[in-house]
């Protein structure tokens, strides 16, 4: 399967980009790492590529509440900013359609909390 990068380049881009000048634990090496598992566990509990892809991109961009922290504080930031975030970084990637946008940014805004069965596999 390929790398994050390689599916979206344009995405990864723009999620390095913001990532310009963070180092340490939420820096764009652990957003790829997170990208690398998150395709690989999908793939393997569900089989499906396409739930892979989305994982792994969603996996990519789960730094984003870390990266609006420095403007709203850790923790504080409002699940809206975080969307328009990501909403930002999907939108001009049009191998990534309506309804598939819409699970990446929940499972971003919920990646902190335990999975739970009215999640989806993304």
């Amino acid at each position: 399967m390929k790398s994050v990068q390689e599916l979206f380049p344009e995405i990864f881009a723009l999620v390095a980009k913001a990532h310009e000048g963070v180092h340490g634990g939420h820096d764009i090496y652990h957003a790829t790492r997170v990208a690398t598992w998150a395709q690989k566990i999908a793939l393997n509990e569900w089989g499906d590529k396409r739930t892979a892809e989305l994982a792994g991109l969603a996996g990519l961009c789960h730094n984003a509440d870390r990266l609006l922290e420095i403007k709203y504080g850790r923790g504080k930031t409002p699940d809206e900013k975080i969307a328009i975030l990501l909403t930002g970084w999907l939108i001009d990637e049009t191998r990534v359609n309506d309804e598939e946008e819409i699970l990446i940014v929940k499972a971003v805004l919920g990646h902190n909390k335990k999975n739970d069965a009215s999640h989806s596999e993304v």
